[in-house]
């Protein structure tokens, strides 16, 4: 699958989320590991929480929902809980089934993003269904270093952190959630929200498909971005890759180590161009829903709260993989 990401309010509604969102003074927290509890959109290390879908026709029989969509203008409002969690970062909607693989490989008109098509003219990115919810490390989405919490390049020094750690709560029903990390070579930066990392061209941008570079004989590495998934328990392939039972909350935890790339590249051409994941120059982190490849829609509501940097010291403590725990980045397989 080819995830086509349009990350809304990333940016430059900063300033505008902070007051929109009721901010206090509480941010930044001093420890910068801890990235959000929930209080607001903004992430600790300067992002903020935004969510995204398709760019297909709102009447379109490809477009998933999504119950709050941002903008520049419009936050992610947190959501108020009646549990001990105060506020928490909420997201509804539902996914369409994937767009027709024999259409995708020949480029027929209507699986063509037009989104990236009216900024990249000669780009023919498939406008796969897609929803989520995520946040950049870094305003404007600039490149970041997670394995030091800072801007890549402003801190030297030895990597302190190894992943991510969240509690999530998902909806009974639910089969499989991705977390993923868009970096530098994985992302296509859109001009709209000023995306500070290298376009297509430049050197470390990604590739995107063309006519001349098709889904059938081509590759595209712009949305590959290597994840995590985490699944129901018919279909979990460890106790680290499975989602608490729906309904309740559970700790949850991504290292850098655990990622691969996703399924949709693999054994394909995009698979040989695809670039090392390097935790120093991630940009984004999101949580990518269930994309159905037949029959009905797949619907999805999603909570999550207390999102933390872990250390090789407290990754134990936040139900992370021992086994993966000191593995080199990348090393895992998403499944």
């Amino acid at each position: 699958m080819i995830k086509t990401m349009c990350c809304l309010g990333s940016a430059t509604l900063g300033v505008l989320l902070l007051s929109a969102c009721g901010s206090t003074t509480e941010y930044p927290p001093q420890d910068i590991s801890i990235l959000s509890t929930g209080k607001d959109n903004a992430v600790s290390t300067g992002g903020y929480f935004w969510t995204y879908t398709d760019h297909n026709a709102t009447d379109s029989q490809y477009h998933a929902t999504i119950s709050q969509t941002t903008t520049l203008t419009v936050a992610l409002a947190p959501t108020k809980e009646s549990d001990a969690h105060g506020n928490v970062l909420k997201v509804t909607g539902s996914v369409p089934i994937e767009l027709p693989w024999a259409d995708v490989s020949t480029q027929v008109d209507y699986t063509i993003d037009p989104h990236w098509k009216s900024i990249y003219p000669d780009a023919t990115v498939p406008a796969y269904p897609a929803a989520g919810l995520g946040f950049g490390f870094a305003n404007n989405n600039a490149s970041f270093d997670a394995t030091r919490g800072a801007v890549t390049g402003k801190l030297t020094g030895p990597a302190k952190y190894i992943g991510v750690a969240f509690d999530m709560r998902v909806a009974a029903g639910m089969t499989t959630v991705w977390t993923s990390f868009p970096m530098v070579g994985t992302d296509l930066p859109d001009p709209g929200f000023k995306d500070e990392f290298p376009a297509p061209g430049k050197a470390g941008g990604c590739t995107y498909y063309t006519k001349d570079n098709t889904p059938a004989s081509g590759y595209q590495t712009c949305f590959a971005s290597y994840r995590k998934g985490y699944y129901d328990t018919a279909n979990a392939k460890s106790t680290y890759s499975t989602m608490a039972a729906g309904g309740t909350w559970g700790r949850h935890c991504t290292l850098f180590s655990e990622v691969g790339i996703p399924s949709w590249a693999k054994g394909t051409k995009t698979e040989g161009y695809v670039p090392p994941f390097d935790p120093t120059k991630v940009l984004k982190m999101q949580w990518d829903m269930f994309q159905p490849k037949t029959g009905d829609a797949a619907p999805y509501e999603l909570s999550i709260d207390n999102v933390l940097l872990v250390t090789m010291d407290n990754a134990k403590d936040n139900n992370c993989d021992p086994a993966m725990i000191g593995q080199d980045a990348g090393t895992g397989n998403e499944g």
